[in-house]
């Protein structure tokens, strides 16, 4: 977690209640903050909240755009109408490759980038 902070020093943890689609709730560690995402020449804040389940490492964690009042959640191939988000770095989730702190922060970053041209929409 230090190394994602020092990378996005926005994004706070802390524990809370997750619902799942099924109703049942359990409490997690969540991560919840801004990122900053640049398209077009512009810089933007993109909310998020990262919920991180039992099963980590070995499971991908739950992502989400968390969209203020003013914001629009736009549903496409990467996000849901939840705000739920599918990146490919999420379905193709490694254990062994998120081992390394640096790879963890530095894919966190690659992946912002390719997704820039979906998150801008909001």
């Amino acid at each position: 977690m230090k190394d994602v902070h020092q990378k996005f020093p926005d994004l706070k943890s802390s524990q809370d209640t997750y619902t799942f689609s099924d109703g049942s709730q359990k409490d997690l560690l969540n991560i919840i903050g801004t990122i900053p995402v640049r398209h077009q020449g512009s810089s933007y804040n993109i909310p998020i909240r990262i919920w991180i389940l039992d099963s980590h490492p070995f499971g991908p964690p739950l992502c989400f755009l968390r969209p203020t009042s003013k914001m629009v959640i736009r549903v496409g191939k990467h996000v849901d109408t939840r705000g739920r988000i599918y990146l490919p770095y999420l379905q193709h989730w490694s254990h062994v490759r998120n081992q390394n702190p640096q790879h963890r922060s530095g894919l966190i970053s690659k992946e912002i980038r390719k997704a820039r041209k979906r998150w801008h929409k909001i």
